[in-house]
């Protein structure tokens, strides 16, 4: 019987086009070239210098001037994919200042970025400050004016409107707003009952939707810096931890997507009410994360009991349709760097989605094969 095609997910995904792009496993450490047409991957290579097998090393891509930019979550290292080439190059993160890094997490170090004009920007999620890297030079400027002894922490959740970029602690009603224009950063409080939000949007460019992590869902006019909470759940809604993992906006309506909370909310802006929007997809789900956004579609993550899928939303219809990535070029070759980066420090695999007991047992009965490949010392094919 024919084996069929693992599933991968992403978080970090460098889009070139509407038909290729290089993505960042989220699982293990591993490059993959991404068709967006057909969804199939191949793998290229592992991230140099970085653990094999550390999951979610990076939270976000950006593509610059045939370059792919891997911003890192748990990764040591800025990678930079050469395209010319298919070969991976870094810089290095700068140190934080040491009276200010009372709440830096390595595993969390950064969770979104964005690239304006010739700058690209890289928002924390417990790094000590905003990065911004000169895309000419590639030269680096920490922006931590903002930062106080207080703890944030940041999920992959800007707001960007126009050169202005907004995301929200987790933890409090802090949220941070950065002019790309003149470089500075300052801290808002927003709404009185907001205990932290997961996920932002604008549907005009003034007011800005938050999903509470729990709590009221918050419309914010950061113009006038002004702030309506709402808790008109629907009938049934049950708060729990990190309700929702993101917000978007479809015309005249603004949508969430349960993170741990029991069900999908529907808000009209016209009229002011929530309901529920009734999605088969999170009947009996565990939770959800969101994991890259394209022009079209937000792809996401569903957790259910034993299993997890991928889905994507339609930014145009609204539509649920599935969202799957399908490993299909380059898998024996993957789980033998895999075998041999693990084997040559601890000795011992652990199972995970993306490498369980068949894909040893087909590297190791495809050894002769996988000898041949010609991968130097850092996974490059020559």
């Amino acid at each position: 019987m024919k084996q069929q095609p693992k599933k991968i997910f992403f978080e970090a995904i460098g889009i070139i086009d509407n038909s290729i792009a290089y993505a960042s496993l989220r699982e293990l450490n591993g490059l993959f070239r991404v068709d967006l047409k057909s969804n199939n991957c191949t793998y290229i290579s592992m991230f140099p210098n970085e653990k094999e097998g550390e999951n979610r090393l990076h939270c976000s891509a950006e593509y610059y001037n045939n370059k792919i930019y891997f911003i890192p979550r748990a990764a040591d290292y800025i990678s930079i994919l050469d395209l010319n080439t298919e070969k991976i190059y870094q810089t290095a993160i700068p140190v934080p200042a040491e009276n200010k890094k009372l709440y830096y997490y390595k595993k969390a170090k950064f969770a979104a970025s964005c690239i304006y004009n010739n700058s690209l920007w890289m928002l924390p999620a417990t790094f000590p400050g905003i990065l911004k890297m000169n895309m000419d030079t590639e030269e680096i400027t920490v922006i931590d004016n903002w930062v106080s002894d207080k703890k944030y922490y940041f999920r992959n959740s800007m707001c960007k409107i126009n050169n202005r970029l907004f995301f929200p602690d987790a933890y409090s009603n802090a949220v941070i707003e950065l002019d790309m224009t003149s470089g500075r950063a300052k801290v808002n409080f927003v709404g009185k009952d907001n205990r932290g939000c997961s996920s932002m949007c604008s549907a005009d460019g003034i007011n800005i939707w938050m999903a509470p992590v729990y709590g009221p869902i918050i419309k914010w006019n950061y113009k006038n810096d002004t702030a309506e909470e709402y808790s008109n759940y629907p009938k049934g809604f049950i708060h729990k931890a990190f309700d929702f993992s993101k917000v978007y906006s479809i015309q005249n309506y603004i949508y969430f997507i349960p993170e741990y909370g029991n069900m999908a909310i529907k808000f009209d802006t016209k009229k002011n009410i929530m309901t529920q929007n009734k999605e088969d997809i999170f009947k009996n789900a565990l939770g959800s994360d969101c994991l890259f956004e394209t022009d079209s579609f937000i792809y996401f993550l569903v957790y259910y009991n034993g299993f997890e899928k991928g889905y994507k939303i339609s930014k145009s219809t609204n539509e649920i349709s599935d969202g799957s990535f399908f490993f299909l070029e380059g898998e024996n070759k993957r789980c033998k760097k895999h075998i041999e980066a693990v084997t040559g420090k601890a000795g011992i695999i652990n199972e995970s989605v993306t490498f369980g007991l068949s894909e040893f047992l087909t590297a190791l009965s495809d050894e002769d094969n996988l000898l041949q490949t010609g991968e130097d010392n850092n996974g490059f094919f020559n």
